[in-house]
């Protein structure tokens, strides 16, 4: 089930500039059908693969903001000679893309795999507690910080099924960015001769966003990772003459 307010704003290219943003606001919801299994992976109870497994989808986004546009500076428009050609026929490009975490399942070591052949066992989830800690200045630090609060969840028993949902929309990854931006410079000569200058920077922030911590609540490193999932800030530049 996909509830959203998508919200989107176009503009045509005029007076050098063009283009689009969207906003999306929304909720997916399934029963882990989009494993391709009755059920999905990662079933608890096989006899309830239904309503047992009904919660937020892996690909939830709550939020998703877009926005890519270019424009045309107006730098040197009235300018001739040597001016001219240095302050004209810039060009800048961006994609900016910000979408909240994906909800993330929390398990434990299963003991319930050879009597009941379900694939996975949940904790139970404790009332009052939020799932993600709170961090202190500067943000996460991996090598400081657990990501999630483990007073949030306690072991159910032996043999015993965790009431935790089955994705918590109210513990998530981390926030994905995306922020690429390119300028260009076109410069022509004698009409036949034209000589662009360009450069492009992915990740022009070098924000660094980790890969989701370890959820498994049995283990040591429950709520720790420490590996970057996204590129850093790389640059490319390129010159190129046509004739």
């Amino acid at each position: 089930r996909y509830d959203s307010v998508q919200i989107k704003l176009d503009k045509r290219f005029a007076n050098g500039m063009q283009f689009r943003t969207f906003y999306v606001w929304s909720q997916l919801y399934n029963n882990r059908a989009n494993s391709g299994q009755r059920g999905g992976g990662g079933v608890q109870d096989p006899l309830n693969t239904q309503a047992g497994e009904w919660s937020i989808a892996d690909d939830d986004l709550p939020h998703s903001f877009v926005f890519s546009g270019t424009y045309e500076l107006p730098f040197g428009k009235n300018f001739n000679g040597a001016a001219g050609k240095l302050l004209k026929g810039w060009t800048i490009n961006g994609i900016l893309r910000y979408d909240a975490g994906r909800p993330l399942a929390i398990s434990m070591n299963n003991d319930l795999a050879g009597l009941l052949f379900n694939t996975t066992k949940r904790p139970n989830r404790i009332d009052g507690q939020t799932g993600v800690a709170t961090f202190g200045e500067g943000g996460f630090d991996p090598n400081r910080d657990r990501y999630f609060n483990r007073a949030a969840w306690a072991d159910p028993g032996a043999l015993q099924f965790g009431n935790a949902p089955s994705r918590d929309g109210t513990v998530r990854g981390f926030r994905n960015y995306v922020e690429d931006v390119s300028l260009f410079k076109t410069t022509k000569f004698a009409e036949r001769y034209e000589f662009r200058f360009g450069a492009q920077a992915g990740n022009v922030t070098n924000r660094v966003i980790f890969c989701d911590p370890n959820t498994n609540f049995s283990a040591a490193q429950f709520g720790q990772t420490g590996t970057q999932c996204n590129q850093p800030r790389s640059v490319q530049l390129e010159i190129k003459l046509i004739y």
